[in-house]
């Protein structure tokens, strides 16, 4: 007996395909049924417009409830009617009491997407990017698809197209609009309607630290929070930092990403081995209290460290790639210059480098002035990144409404 395989990529390729065509019969079949009734004598009629909902947030991982929960209460507090899609079967707005939001753990993967492509609403908002790129087709029954982002630097971040097919983007400031507004005029691509209404989640992790005691350590706490990959810090530099770091006797966490935890679990399991109690790992699904505990960051190209600057206004070291980053396969990669797109984050930090990654010592000194000097920049670049502070949600939701309006 012969025995196919199929890798995932492949599988998802063809799954697409198979849900174009049965989405398009779907679509076909409707548009039958209201020609025959037309022919009977019914008039006026609409694709199942009557069942419409009004409003669809669509979340593809439970991380992203600190972009959606505010948002969610926002809507629940204006008794605006809405469905709340996930793929986390663990999320926590699926056991939050709301009256006017519905809730629904949907399936993963594919299962999904099967759900999503045919969905039938005025308005769908995520902040999942690739629709209409991989398995998350547009539906023709949707009046309008709403991106949101999950972090300030969000935008150009994303794999190329990954917000191309959307109609209206909620963006973070105007120099976000300025840069999607480039590639689009690049790209031929159409205009899409662009509102800037700030960042929600960073808004709410702004009241909460406002509200929250500041930690005094008694021997100062470096984090280490890296993105994931082959030329992530961790896998990069690991060992070298944490050697550093420890050597001036300050305390280490290791805060790898998520998906680290998978893709980059043998390294994670060797600096268990080789540094035991000596460095802590952190897990947390929620970031803030380590973020608030620390000291000090050393990431990569990890959007973390404009939340750490922004919020927390502590300094950074920031490592990239020998190339300085690979743009290509990135939407940054069609801007006349790529590193606009990360002009906070460059700018906030110091970058980590060969030459410079053995005097980390020199760096975590409170009075090293090279350190002190970037306050000054992290409130420059807080007002040029960041619009609309406290204000996110209530533009977030008197758009969505105006849009269910009209």
């Amino acid at each position: 007996m012969i025995h196919l395989y199929i890798d995932p990529g492949t599988g998802s390729m063809i799954f697409a395909v198979l849900m174009g065509v049965v989405t398009t019969l779907v679509f076909a079949a409707q548009g039958v049924m209201v020609k025959l009734k037309s022919k009977v004598g019914t008039k006026n009629i609409q694709v199942d417009n009557k069942n419409k909902d009004n409003l669809v947030i669509f979340s593809d991982h439970k991380r992203y409830d600190n972009v959606f929960i505010p948002i969610l209460d926002e809507l629940e507090k204006r008794k605006i009617k809405t469905n709340f899609l996930t793929m986390s079967a663990d999320d926590p707005v699926l056991s939050k009491n709301y009256e006017y939001i519905k809730s629904e753990f949907i399936g993963e993967g594919n299962t999904a997407f099967a759900k999503l492509n045919l969905l039938n609403a005025k308005v769908v908002l995520s902040t999942t990017p690739g629709l209409n790129v991989y398995q998350w087709k547009k539906s023709k029954n949707v009046d309008k698809y709403i991106h949101i982002y999950h972090d300030i630097a969000g935008g150009l971040s994303y794999r190329m197209f990954g917000i191309d097919f959307y109609d209206v983007i909620f963006t973070v400031s105007e120099l976000q609009n300025e840069n999607i507004r480039e590639i689009e005029h690049k790209r031929n691509l159409k205009e899409k309607e662009l509102i800037t209404v700030g960042c929600t989640y960073i808004d709410e992790l702004i009241k909460k630290y406002e509200n929250t005691p500041r930690v005094k350590n008694d021997v100062p706490v470096v984090l280490i929070a890296p993105s994931w990959g082959a030329e992530s810090l961790l896998v990069k530099y690991g060992e070298k930092i944490i050697d550093n770091v420890l050597n001036t006797g300050y305390k280490v966490v290791v805060r790898p990403h998520p998906q680290s935890w998978i893709s980059d679990i043998d390294v994670i399991n060797n600096l268990k081995n080789k540094y035991g109690d000596k460095i802590e790992f952190n897990k947390d699904n929620d970031n803030f209290d380590i973020l608030n505990k620390s000291d000090f960051m050393i990431s990569d190209f990890s959007s973390v460290m404009l939340d750490y600057a922004f919020v927390f206004d502590k300094p950074y070291m920031y490592y990239l790639t020998e190339s300085g980053r690979n743009y290509d396969m990135y939407d940054a990669g069609w801007l006349d210059d790529p590193k606009k797109h990360d002009i906070a984050k460059l700018n906030c930090g110091i970058e980590l480098t060969d030459a410079n990654i053995d005097k980390i010592k020199e760096y975590l000194n409170a009075n090293n002035p090279e350190i002190n000097a970037l306050k000054e920049k992290r409130e420059y670049y807080k007002k040029l990144s960041l619009a609309h502070i406290k204000e996110s949600t209530k533009l977030v939701v008197d758009n969505l409404k105006r849009m269910i309006e009209e």
